[in-house]
């Protein structure tokens, strides 16, 4: 379990390969603490590979990025889980708890 310790205010940025050519998907859950921090997300590109000889296509996986932002002191718990999201039953692939801590 990773923790981390932010002032009110600061971000920490945590970059994720999110597998999307194979349906898989990050999501979170803050399981304590929802007023404590605030999180964000963006994607992220990765260069096109380049066409190799066997004349397979160049492509590109789309990497996510969640950005954690302490609003006020506490602690916080999220759960980030790579999953598909038409499998209901399923569990994850992937999961990964925080613990965070936010102080003045």
């Amino acid at each position: 379990m990773l923790s981390i310790t932010l002032k009110v205010g600061e971000k920490h940025r945590m970059p994720m390969d999110q597998l999307g050519s194979a349906g898989y998907s990050w999501e979170y859950i803050i399981e304590k603490g929802k007023d404590i921090i605030q999180i964000t997300q963006n994607g992220l590109t990765v260069p096109p590979v380049p066409t190799t000889k066997s004349r397979i296509p160049s492509t590109y996986e789309v990497k996510l990025e969640f950005i954690i932002t302490g609003i006020k002191p506490g602690l916080a718990r999220v759960k980030f889980f790579l999953h598909r999201v038409w499998e209901k039953n399923k569990p994850p692939l992937k999961e990964s708890s925080v613990n965070i801590t936010v102080v003045r």
